[in-house]
């Protein structure tokens, strides 16, 4: 028998927000990739209104997509790739996994 005949299902709401965190996260990669990884994100000081210092690490993130290809060092681009590979195989193995709790049932 396989293995994941055995493992214990996971309800559907738990696996919806697993699939997003991990959609999520894959959002993060190329930004991450780039700045050599989170620690970067902890030396950043706060503004005056609360909201901004996240609007400008979304706006940074989402503009790190464009960068990665265009300035990234051809390690930086094969390790993007690695992790966005990852973490879609991810994302879709929990979304297949409760088709074959459905069917086993």
């Amino acid at each position: 028998m396989p293995l994941f005949m055995h493992t214990p299902r996971i309800r559907f709401p738990v696996r919806a927000a697993l699939r997003a965190m991990v959609a999520a996260l894959v959002f993060l990669i190329p930004g991450l990739v780039l700045m050599g990884g989170p620690a970067a994100l902890t030396d950043l000081t706060l503004y005056e209104r609360f909201w901004e210092l996240p609007l400008r690490i979304l706006v940074v993130l989402a503009l790190s997509w464009k960068w990665i290809w265009t300035y990234g060092s051809s390690i930086q681009i094969l390790l993007t790739l690695l992790l966005l590979f990852c973490g879609i195989w991810t994302w879709r193995l929990l979304g297949a996994s409760r088709y074959a709790a459905r069917s086993q049932s």
